[in-house]
């Protein structure tokens, strides 16, 4: 059976909210709440380079979790910074800060109908597909049982018929620039041949800039790589639909972007035989 496949990314498109929490405003007051500054992790920068870039590839390939990484990092920095802190108050304060993560990455509202028409197609099966850490699969699943949307991770030992799959790179273990993690995504998929294949995706053009994952070149190569292993897992050349959003956009800009994101899966959908 033929089988029309749509995939989006989580971070920057659906949840177009969830790279603000990473601007130096947000993240300051948000360290401040969960008790990570009054422990010494005091400015945004230290954050940065200390306790998120060196641990990304760990946590974002592994089960460990955003709060084990960021607890065992922050607990390094203390400790060089002659701070003796109890390891269960930095858990507890790492902890607090990933719910705030979380909780400040819903699903846009403006999303809300398109995904639930693209749900409803025949013979369309939609994956969210995200580099992220392991909390995001039940966060992500969560978010879309508030829209009456069943979601089931693509390590899941047989997603059920209708689901939305949820293919997270901390479940896979490996990026969405990888053969790897395709390969999951397809053995999810059964025996079905997929055609056509569309993704919906910022390449990270809509993260702050914290930490150069914005920057121009690594945009391209991420798109370039993703597009690459798509094509060689699928044997389809995917339709890629550019999400990236100006600055400072408005609820208006999203929702005209979701629009035109919207009519572009469909007239490919549509041309289909």
């Amino acid at each position: 059976m033929s089988r029309a496949l749509v995939v989006l990314d989580f971070s920057g498109t659906l949840s177009v909210e969830a790279p603000q929490f990473a601007s130096p405003e947000t993240l300051e007051e948000r360290l401040r709440d969960s008790g990570l500054w009054e422990l010494g992790i005091d400015s945004p920068r230290l954050f940065w380079e200390r306790l998120i870039n060196p641990t990304w590839h760990r946590g974002s390939t592994t089960t460990d979790g955003y709060a084990t990484v960021l607890t065992a990092a922050a607990a390094g920095v203390l400790h060089e910074r002659g701070r003796d802190v109890p390891p269960a108050t930095i858990e507890l304060a790492a902890a607090a800060l990933a719910g705030h993560y979380f909780a400040h990455s819903p699903i846009a509202p403006q999303w809300h109908a398109c995904l639930r028409r693209l749900h409803d197609l025949d013979h369309v099966t939609l994956v969210i597909a995200t580099d992220h850490y392991a909390e995001a699969t039940a966060h992500i699943t969560a978010e879309l049982a508030g829209l009456g949307l069943d979601g089931a991770p693509v390590t899941s030992a047989a997603p059920a018929s209708g689901q939305l799959l949820i293919a997270n790179s901390a479940d896979i273990g490996h990026h969405k620039t990888t053969g790897e993690f395709w390969e999951r995504v397809r053995r999810a998929l059964g025996d079905d041949i997929v055609a056509p294949l569309v993704l919906i995706d910022d390449f990270g053009a809509n993260e702050a800039d914290a930490a150069g994952y914005a920057d121009r070149e690594r945009i391209r190569r991420r798109s370039r790589a993703a597009r690459a292993a798509l094509s060689a897992v699928f044997g389809v050349e995917p339709h890629v639909v550019s999400f990236v959003l100006a600055p400072n956009a408005t609820p208006d800009d999203v929702a005209g972007m979701v629009a035109a994101a919207e009519r572009s899966t469909m007239t490919v959908l549509s041309n289909q035989p």
